[in-house]
């Protein structure tokens, strides 16, 4: 599943499940099912997933083993928060904590992270960065060097959003990337192009082909389409609205391409996610400015009052 042929894996997967459930062979049937609903996340079949994360927290329920239960509520409850549905996700995330071990530290500081996230997104974004470095601070003293570099990045990524780029900076030559994540590291090189884009003296047209081949080649769809919406909006900055409109559409047709595969009931709510709601705002914008943009709006303001002063 690493080379991104996500198709092919879920077509096998299933078949394999299938003959593991009819042979009583529990185990295989659990490994199976979660590599399965991985696949089906990669792919941005989510609706999928949701039906076979169900089943497995049912199925490992009965086992009693309640860090699985706790891993795949911390995977349900993700997976509804990128589809937007922020108060699933949080009962998710608040039933999961039920089922922790405090010692281990490693899946509880996930939960930090994407309590984090919520946050973000539907509380108090102060309330996230505190939750960052919450996890920052507890992975430093438990030495898990993978979890750190999620907290500072995850730290990073919303002050950029927050528009404090000095502080994006300082964060982003805190990460050591030794994570052999490569959709991690396809994330923070998607906001070391965003960055980049801000600061003179720098091209960023490169970082973001860059990291276009990276997400291409690991068929990360979530991140590609906010590449292109990136991209394009530092294009239109150097060259205007008009040079933004192909990469702008790119990353519309890509959310437009995930919609369509889900049921219609999640559609609404998956749109109207603010960063996804924002590419199709900027898109129109581009489509809708002038040829000449801005510049050409504004000697045209000014012709016009001219004229009118010399009609006194």
């Amino acid at each position: 599943m690493q080379s991104g042929r996500f198709e092919e894996a879920i077509t096998f997967l299933k078949k394999a499940m299938q003959l593991a459930e009819q042979s009583g062979a529990l185990h295989p049937f659990s490994s199976i099912m979660g590599n399965l609903i991985t696949a089906l996340i990669k792919e941005s079949r989510y609706a999928e997933s949701l039906p076979l994360l169900q089943k497995i927290l049912a199925f490992q329920e009965r086992l009693g083993n309640h860090r699985d239960v706790a891993y795949n509520l911390l995977r349900q409850g993700s997976v509804y928060l990128t589809l937007g549905m922020g108060e699933k996700a949080k009962s998710c995330f608040q039933n999961g904590r039920s089922y922790l071990d405090e010692s281990d530290k490693n899946l509880f500081l996930w939960y930090v992270l994407v309590d984090g996230y919520w946050e973000k997104e539907y509380g108090d974004q102060n309330r996230a960065m505190e939750l960052f470095r919450e996890m920052e601070q507890g992975a430093e003293t438990y030495s898990i060097p993978e979890i750190q570099s999620w907290a500072v990045y995850a730290q990073a990524d919303l002050a950029f959003e927050q528009k404090k780029h000095a502080e994006c900076r300082a964060l982003l030559t805190k990460v050591h990337a030794t994570t052999q994540d490569k959709e991690f590291l396809a994330r923070l090189h998607l906001l070391e192009a965003k960055i980049a884009a801000f600061e003179k003296g720098e091209d960023p047209e490169k970082l973001f082909a860059m990291v276009e081949n990276e997400c291409v080649t690991g068929h990360y769809r979530e991140i590609l389409w906010e590449l292109y919406h990136d991209w394009g909006l530092s294009r239109e900055k150097r060259q205007g609205p008009k040079a933004a409109i192909p990469l702008l559409e790119q990353g519309a047709h890509i959310v437009e391409a995930i919609v369509g595969s889900l049921p219609e009931e999640y559609r609404d709510r998956y749109l109207n996610q603010k960063m996804r709601k924002k590419l199709f705002q900027d898109l129109e914008h581009s489509r809708t400015v002038p040829i000449g943009g801005m510049a050409s709006r504004i000697k045209g303001f000014f012709k016009e009052k001219l004229n009118r002063s010399s009609g006194h």
